[in-house]
């Protein structure tokens, strides 16, 4: 199925062409192609017109979700060292008090990703979680933890299976940075927002 480049044609919306080839029924050699166009504009409608005779599908883009209140956003100074369990700490109160503050929009996904945010934060605080009892969130400081912060996400599930078989996803606070600066790329992708963390 090959696939044109998308090409701006607005300041505010791009088109897509797809074209899909499929073998012909009627046992002559060849391909039938059946060429679409596709235009997003900056709200993610997305319109089609398809050549030939084929259905005439429309499609709605669903945007990324938000919560009324923006997620605090990752602030250690840059240095040469990484940040320390303090700091890791004070992230984690941050995004949990946040996360109980939009607790009623857990539907968003943004909600969804400040979940994933919150599990890399909440394990440079505690790196020895899941196996120091004092680790687990119940026996955490009440700012850091909130029953309404599901142990889910691809972080933990990702750190929580590499445990299972014996290695830890990141192998060092380095490492945890910079699934932090990729979990904040990725919700600044969602929402259009450039991202600057130096």
């Amino acid at each position: 199925m090959p696939m044109t480049a998308v090409n701006p044609i607005a300041k505010d919306s791009v088109t897509l062409t797809l074209t899909i080839e499929s073998p012909r029924g009627d046992g002559w050699s060849g391909c039938r192609r059946h060429v679409s166009k596709f235009v997003i504009d900056k709200d993610s409608h997305v319109s089609i017109s398809l050549n030939g005779n084929g259905p005439k599908p429309t499609f709605l883009a669903q945007s990324w979700t938000r919560t009324t209140i923006s997620p605090p956003l990752y602030t250690f100074s840059p240095c040469d060292s990484p940040p320390s369990c303090v700091e890791w700490a004070t992230l984690t109160a941050l995004i949990c008090s946040w996360l109980v503050q939009t607790k009623d929009q857990q539907a968003t996904d943004e909600w969804k990703w400040g979940v994933n945010y919150f599990w890399i934060a909440y394990t440079g605080a505690y790196p020895t979680f899941p196996y120091e009892p004092t680790a687990m969130p119940q026996f955490a400081p009440a700012d850091h933890w909130d029953p309404a912060i599901h142990m889910s996400g691809t972080y933990l599930s990702a750190r929580m299976d590499g445990l299972s078989h014996g290695y830890v996803p990141e192998e060092d606070a380095l490492e945890r940075v910079s699934l932090l600066r990729e979990c904040l790329k990725q919700r600044a992708d969602a929402i259009g927002e450039p991202l600057d963390l130096d």
